[in-house]
């Protein structure tokens, strides 16, 4: 099969060139609403208001989201129950997915928290990529799920933020999990953690640092490679969207 999907330069997005409220508390106020209106009401709200880009046949559900710029492309999913805040932008591009009951928490720049870090307070999820339910992503840098990539199960955290203890403040680094990979549940992923492309991390892992650029099942706290996957298995080069 194939895929004339093209990734989006995100770094290249900026803010929504449509005319929409810019006051913080008049758009938590619409976001709050969003989630009592009927589905075509709350496409309405997000784009005519909060200048979101929202493809019409992507679906938005019954969710909080307060963020200052959501981009939804063709077979992308936010399920209802989820609370999204605090991202200067969310990115879900086709077909990925965003289950139930997700807690995703960003911290904005302008807050005054992280001084003199560079970051990014972000969640993008690539092509058909797919966070289930029930986890808890700190997005205070950038969180990046890569094509096909897949939070699994329940009860993860991604964590992007921590103490510097030399420095005695916070820091933040992105978090990546890449091409094809699977994160099993109660799994921990750490400020400036990635796993590696056609890789698996058990359920109760926890990745504390960048994962060696080799295929394998990685396990244990802290994590260690378990044995090597062969990246051209079936799980690891599949188009299909939806696992049945």
């Amino acid at each position: 099969m194939t895929d004339d999907h093209r990734p989006l330069d995100v770094d290249a997005i900026g803010p929504s060139p449509r005319r929409h409220l810019r006051d913080r508390r008049l758009r938590l106020l619409v976001a709050l609403l969003m989630v009592l209106a009927p589905g075509r009401a709350r496409r309405v709200l997000a784009v005519r208001l909060l200048g979101h880009d929202i493809h019409p046949r992507a679906h938005l559900g019954r969710a909080l989201v307060d963020v200052d710029r959501l981009v939804m492309q063709e077979g992308a999913v936010i399920s209802a129950g989820n609370v999204i805040r605090g991202c200067e932008l969310v990115v879900l591009e086709r077909d990925a997915k965003l289950g139930m009951l997700n807690l995703v928490n960003g911290v904005r720049k302008d807050t005054g928290f992280y001084e003199g870090v560079e970051r990014s307070p972000s969640l993008i999820l690539r092509r058909a990529a797919l966070i289930t339910t029930m986890h808890v992503v700190d997005a205070s840098a950038r969180v990046e799920f890569e094509p096909w990539a897949t939070l699994a199960g329940f009860g993860s955290l991604v964590q992007t933020h921590s103490v510097d203890f030399d420095a005695v403040r916070q820091d933040a680094r992105p978090v990546t999990v890449g091409d094809h990979s699977l994160v099993m549940s109660r799994s921990v992923l750490l400020p400036g953690s990635r796993v590696p492309d056609a890789s698996l991390v058990a359920a109760g892992g926890v990745v504390a640092r960048s994962l060696p650029e080799e295929p394998a099942l990685y396990g244990g706290v802290p994590v260690r490679s378990v044995r090597p996957i062969d990246p051209a298995s079936a799980f690891f080069v599949r188009e299909q969207v939806d696992i049945l």
